[in-house]
């Protein structure tokens, strides 16, 4: 086994703890948190049908089956300007990475 697959194996991918107990030479580790801004929000509400069917995109579980390591430029649901504007929700600029969180963890786009 090579230094990084024997690394990974130990790392308990997904997990906050254990924190590695070494790294791949040359590599450093960082808390995510350190190194990318952290957003989250919530759901517009599901019953205001004016809020959904708009033209903005809503990255969601319902895309999990496709965003693993690709550049997204559809997903299954949009939301309306006013689905947006009464959540918490944010939109965010082209080209962040979207990297789930919660449920399907791990889970990353662009």
């Amino acid at each position: 086994m090579n230094e990084i697959s024997d690394l990974v194996s130990r790392w308990h991918i997904g997990r906050i703890h254990p924190t590695p107990d070494l790294e791949p030479t040359g590599w450093t580790l960082e808390k995510l948190c350190d190194i990318a801004r952290l957003e989250s929000g919530h759901t517009p509400s599901r019953n205001r049908p004016d809020f959904w069917d708009g033209d903005i995109p809503w990255l969601s579980l319902h895309d999990s089956k496709t965003i693993e390591g690709k550049t997204l430029h559809n997903t299954k649901m949009t939301v309306s300007a006013l689905g947006l504007a009464n959540s918490s929700a944010r939109l965010l600029p082209e080209g962040t990475v979207a990297l789930s969180r919660t449920a399907t963890i791990g889970k990353v786009a662009v």
